[in-house]
């Protein structure tokens, strides 16, 4: 667990490494912070949680495997240019990560820049954010970035420490190793462009990933408990169908969190209103940090939610980190 031993006045958003040669910032949790004594305590809003540095011992670099039969058909009835023979996998399917995390070397937040910088325009928020891990526009490079017709979609890196070819994290789904064009198709387009090292700007480092304070969560519970069963009962039914959408392999591939909500289920859940809100809440607790989407959907819908609109140094996070900040406003 992590313990709270200070509060430094700052930018939240800043990731200068001077600033954190001595102290990582925690979540941003709007006032809320969980103390030494396990309970719940307010802080000033643009406030930045020191949390006490420990060594973690470096995950253990996964093998490359062959594809399975079944991950070959999926693969290539989506990417039919992939010589799914010839590419490998190399990392397992999971929703930590996606693909804009993994060209920055992050496996334990989802990246999706223009929700980080919603002022700016695709284009802008994808080299704002790059920028922030010191890489800068290019001819070539060791970063690709892909387009189709609807927008950006992809990112995929190269270099030492991703195999002979590029690699991928393919959204939820798997990450994989192949030739550059090879994922050519209707779901990621085509290469758009490149990133590399900007060598005048030092090398970033990656926040730790947010953690939600049991307190929050306890918070959490005790309000989704008052929901009526009968409203509970049919959330849940709604939340079941949209999490059986999300796991459509077509679905998984995307980094777009938006993607995993273009469905009749997730439009149901919006119109049950804001009494579901607090049912939301008590997904993302869990870990569920997509349901932040049916929060925004809302929030949109209702002045009563406006207490749960972020700082753009809030915004400016993975979505595990927007959806940290956004149960700290709720539990208040």
């Amino acid at each position: 667990m992590v313990t709270a031993i200070g509060v430094q006045s700052q930018s939240i958003g800043s990731r200068s490494n001077e600033a954190r040669s001595k102290e990582e910032p925690f979540i941003t949790t709007d006032r809320v912070v969980l103390t030494q004594k396990n309970d719940l305590a307010l802080i000033p809003r643009n406030a930045v949680l020191a949390v006490s540095k420990q060594e973690e011992p470096a995950p253990p670099q996964s093998p490359v495997r062959p594809m399975t039969e079944g991950e070959k058909a999926d693969f290539k009835s989506y990417f039919p240019a992939l010589d799914v023979e010839k590419a490998v996998v190399s990392g397992e399917a999971t929703m930590a990560y996606n693909c804009i995390s993994w060209t920055v070397g992050e496996t334990h937040q989802w990246f999706w820049p223009p929700y980080m910088y919603p002022e700016s325009s695709e284009e802008e928020a994808f080299d704002k954010f790059y920028a922030s891990y010191g890489l800068k526009p290019s001819p070539q490079g060791e970063v690709a970035k892909w387009r189709n017709d609807q927008g950006l979609t992809h990112g995929c890196v190269s270099g030492p420490d991703h195999g002979p070819r590029w690699e991928s994290k393919c959204g939820g789904s798997l990450k994989i190793q192949h030739d550059l064009n090879e994922l050519e198709s209707e779901v990621y387009g085509k290469v758009d462009g490149f990133y590399t090292k900007d060598e005048s700007t030092p090398p970033p480092v990656n926040p730790p990933p947010p953690e939600v304070p049991e307190p929050v969560k306890m918070r959490v519970r005790e309000m989704a408990a008052r929901v009526s069963p009968g409203l509970r009962s049919e959330f849940e039914n709604q939340y079941a169908k949209w999490k059986e959408f999300r796991a459509d392999p077509r679905v998984s591939f995307s980094p777009n969190p938006a993607d995993y909500c273009k469905t009749g289920a997730f439009r149901n859940i919006v119109d049950l209103g804001t009494g579901v809100v607090p049912l939301l809440m008590e997904k993302i607790s869990e870990g569920d940090f997509l349901s932040l989407q049916a929060v925004d959907a809302l929030k949109q819908r209702s002045p009563k939610l406006n207490r749960l609109r972020l700082s753009s140094e809030e915004q400016s996070q993975s979505e595990q980190g927007r959806a940290a900040a956004t149960l700290a406003r709720w539990a208040m």
